[in-house]
């Protein structure tokens, strides 16, 4: 039975909705995104357009060769991101201006301070996460082998297992432990994702993951899924080169400080 589709789908040159498996789904995200009232594209710019374009809207450019060239480095969009901070009306998407007279070197500055911010950031928490996950794995492999993990932590590690010998059948690991009936929790966590390495210690009992925050000098175990989460968030942002600085945390730190830890090597590498 056909289906009647919005002209505006009809015009386009994409695969048909039998292609995308035909789904009702599909031809409405299309029409919501092709419907007549969205407003048209934007011309692309040049950087030395963009110069231009940021002096009309209230910036400080004494040097136009200079920002040219720093937009081509960093980027418009970014650096408009970056200057979020000094419009007029931040959260008004058809006020673009910016208070006058704001120097153009701050979206640099910012810049330079994001880069330098998410080295920092990248590095201290992907030793965390190798830290905190191979703690868990450790702990899930020996409730496993001493025969104490629950039964629907251990449905949980199968399905994980069949699906990593799918989805990282190409891994040195996977390949190794091809000739054994399972591949140990301890060298899963070694390449999983961070989502999956947080719902497996999600999957663990309350009193084995509070061993887990206890071990790391935090002793509510709210506080430590609460920083889990934060790290996963900037993790993710350092990782795709996100803007670090400036952005709100779409996840807060919970509001015991982390300098309470026991553990003098974990201070430090969070200093």
């Amino acid at each position: 039975m056909s289906t009647q589709l919005p002209r505006s789908y009809l015009d386009t040159g994409f695969a048909s909705p039998v292609d995308f498996g035909g789904g009702q789904v599909f031809q409405h995200y299309h029409y919501r995104m092709t419907r007549p009232n969205r407003l048209p594209m934007k011309p692309a710019l040049t950087a030395m357009q963009h110069v231009q374009q940021l002096k009309r809207r209230g910036l400080l450019i004494d040097d136009d060769s200079y920002a040219e060239e720093a937009l081509e480095i960093i980027g418009y969009y970014r650096f408009a991101h970056l200057m979020e901070p000094f419009r007029i009306a931040p959260r008004d998407p058809n006020n673009h201006n910016y208070i006058q007279g704001t120097p153009f070197r701050h979206g640099v500055d910012f810049y330079e301070i994001d880069c330098s911010l998410r080295n920092v950031l990248a590095e201290g928490i992907l030793i965390l996460e190798h830290l905190v996950f191979t703690k868990v794995g450790e702990m899930v492999s020996l409730s496993v082998s001493k025969g104490s993990a629950t039964e629907q932590m251990i449905e949980w590690i199968e399905n994980e297992v069949v699906r990593a010998r799918y989805k990282y059948r190409y891994h040195p690991t996977v390949r190794h432990h091809a000739r054994y009936e399972s591949v140990p929790v301890w060298a899963m966590v070694n390449f999983w994702t961070y989502g999956d390495k947080f719902a497996l210690f999600r999957q663990m009992e309350d009193a084995d993951r509070r061993d887990v925050s206890r071990f790391f000098g935090v002793a509510d175990l709210g506080n430590f899924h609460s920083l889990l989460l934060v790290f996963n968030h900037m993790r993710n942002a350092c990782c795709h080169n996100a803007v670090i600085f400036p952005q709100q945390r779409q996840t807060r730190p919970p509001p015991t400080s982390l300098s309470t830890m026991e553990d003098e090597t974990m201070r430090a590498l969070l200093r």
